[in-house]
């Protein structure tokens, strides 16, 4: 199987420039720093599970927590759909501390000792389980229109 690098520079090597150029404004492809979006989007992992993506041109620079939460941000921000991206970014940050949080309540269920206690541990482990899966109910909408938004761009293309 071919790796990605491998395939874009025979793709460079076959299209002209000028074909080449409008096809990485609706790509996503791997460059020396961590992936391109769009010729418009850099994202770099400065360390496991962290994120950033840096917007070109600009001074914009978002931090995620996940990957898919910045992909589905850099298309919506790139579509133009301003709330929604805010909207992924909160929600990521709300995934991070409804994370910790969790592991949290999971420790300290372990550490009680009279019913009362773990009672109240584990009423506070469900209300932030519950939490979490709302948030990641929203997510998943947001990368359906995120997906539906990176078709569009491609079908774009290939007409």
């Amino acid at each position: 199987m071919m790796n990605e690098k491998r395939m874009f520079k025979i793709l460079k090597r076959i299209l002209d420039k000028d074909n080449i150029d409008e096809i990485k404004k609706h790509i996503i492809y791997p460059d020396e720093n961590g992936y391109i979006m769009y010729d418009e989007y850099l994202i770099k992992t400065p360390s496991p599970g962290d994120y950033v993506i840096e917007k070109f041109n600009t001074y914009t620079v978002k931090k995620f927590n996940s990957l898919r939460n910045a992909v589905i941000w850099a298309t919506l921000d790139k579509s133009n759909k301003i709330m929604y991206a805010r909207k992924v970014e909160e929600l990521d940050i709300l995934l991070a501390s409804t994370d910790s949080h969790i592991q949290l309540q999971q420790q300290l269920l372990k550490s009680r000792k009279t019913t009362d206690s773990m009672s109240l541990a584990y009423t506070k482990l469900n209300e932030e389980s519950l939490k979490k899966i709302n948030i990641v109910k929203e997510l998943d909408n947001f990368a359906s229109i995120s997906n539906t938004l990176q078709d569009r761009q491609f079908n774009k293309l290939t007409k």
